[in-house]
């Protein structure tokens, strides 16, 4: 078991928490955040606490959006940031009371969110959380290292939380155009090529499946890289002498995003399964422009390793 955090240190009067239904894991050691914050997870639930130390201020609401989308990002996972207290963003028809109009409506959530993994991996699957179970402390700088990004890793954040393939296909098209300042086709034509080669570093799979419930580490970026790999391989043939990147903006997303004429209906057969591969391919692009908005130095997220009870090292 990794070294647990001291919570007499911190403040445990939080206001919001952030739940990752599909994460692997009780435990997740000593987790610091921007060298302020503790990330504490609760072991008998999704949810997860940003909690200052004693004396301190909370967070702010902003840099708690930030933090939901970089964990978000992180582990490639659909990510929400829920209310403690209070009324909730969405009320039912029908008002039963505060109390239990805020825990049906996030427990709510975290069954579609639970559910969208399934649908997207298969049952009893899921993520490890990529900073744990470490003999040291870590410090996530994700001010410094993401801040640059912020807006491409909200959209980012928004994708994973689609449950059908059109409308996540859409939002990591925004970021395309994002960092285009455009329609996004002349970034896509310049970079899709370095979907075979840029590292985009590992993400441990839980995958007991194929071999009988025994755990095998799988990084669930290579999977998404070879199929990616498979479907630009189709996507040559099928289209001819048309560019990918004109399929992508033309027939994708624009005739998700339009009513008029070349309208991509969720016709539950033929569309729902070619946008379902397309995801592969615009999914590892989205990484890669969120990639170089952080800049040089930062294509794969590093955590500083911090001896536990001791000083801080340098990263």
């Amino acid at each position: 078991m990794p070294a647990l955090p001291d919570l007499k240190k911190y403040r445990t009067d939080w206001k919001h928490y952030v739940a990752i239904p599909c994460l692997c894991g009780k435990y997740i050691g000593q987790v610091e955040i921007d060298s302020k914050y503790l990330l504490c997870k609760d072991p008998h639930s999704y949810d997860f606490f940003v909690l200052p130390k004693s004396r301190s201020e909370h967070p702010s609401f902003g840099e708690l959006v930030f933090y939901t989308n970089c964990l978000a990002y992180d582990h490639d996972l659909p990510t929400l940031l829920l209310p403690g207290h209070g009324r909730v963003p969405v009320e039912p028809l029908r008002d039963h009371g505060l109390r239990h109009t805020r825990e049906q409506y996030c427990h709510e959530q975290c069954v579609v969110l639970e559910s969208l993994g399934s649908l997207k991996w298969g049952s009893l699957q899921c993520v490890e959380f990529r900073w744990g179970d470490l003999e040291r402390a870590v410090d996530l700088s994700y001010s410094s290292k993401y801040g640059s990004a912020a807006k491409e890793l909200s959209l980012y954040s928004l994708a994973l939380r689609q449950f059908d393939p059109l409308s996540e296909f859409l939002h990591y098209y925004r970021i395309m155009e994002s960092v285009d300042r455009g329609n996004g086709k002349k970034w896509i034509q310049d970079n899709i090529s370095r979907i075979l080669v840029s590292n985009f570093g590992f993400l441990e799979f839980e995958d007991g499946s194929d071999f009988g419930w025994k755990k095998r580490r799988v990084n669930l970026f290579q999977r998404y890289r070879r199929r990616a790999k498979e479907r630009l391989k189709q996507l040559r043939k099928a289209l001819g002498s048309q560019p990918i990147e004109e399929y992508f903006y033309s027939v994708n997303r624009c005739g998700i995003a339009h009513g008029g004429s070349g309208l991509r209906h969720y016709d539950f057969s033929t569309t729902v399964a070619e946008i379902g591969k397309d995801i592969y391919v615009i999914k590892l692009l989205s990484r890669i422009a969120i990639q170089d908005k952080m800049g040089p130095g930062n294509l794969v997220h590093k955590a500083r390793l911090l001896p536990v009870g001791g000083q801080r090292t340098r990263s």
